[in-house]
């Protein structure tokens, strides 16, 4: 009885920390339209910028990601070359990281930002990164 009992407690247990402990993780089934994340995937990771914690201003030439959730903008800031999508007037884009002293762009991408010499990403202040489109 008392072995019933105690799996009966970690099972409610186990329950109540997973439906906790994922209230914050992006729902994968469902689908988020093109406008409202970005996505930052490093080796082996993820990071979704939902809506509500980005901006992005859009020019001719470039696009600057102003990031808005300060958690989420330690972790970008640690991660090593990241590949970025995100949407504008509903075009898909992907952008990769080039060493400020590249003279050359990047292979298979949309837009391009700049990285320091050990892969994080050179922020223009101290919440934005400013992409550069590739004409096609």
């Amino acid at each position: 009885m008392a072995m019933f009992r105690g799996l009966s407690l970690l099972i409610v247990v186990t329950i109540v920390l997973n439906n906790g402990c994922m209230s914050n993780a992006p729902n994968k089934d469902k689908q988020l339209s093109c406008e409202d994340s970005v996505i930052f995937r490093f080796d082996g990771e993820e990071i979704y910028l939902l809506k509500d914690e980005f901006n992005l201003k859009v020019q001719a030439n470039n696009c600057d990601l102003i990031i808005l959730n300060e958690e989420k903008l330690a972790s970008i800031r640690i991660g090593k070359l990241p590949v970025i999508s995100f949407c504008i007037n509903n075009k898909k884009y992907r952008a990769k990281g080039n060493k400020i002293l590249n003279s050359s762009v990047p292979k298979d991408c949309d837009s391009f930002f700049p990285i320091n010499d050990d892969g994080t990403i050179s922020f223009f202040k101290r919440n934005v990164i400013s992409f550069i489109m590739i004409k096609q």
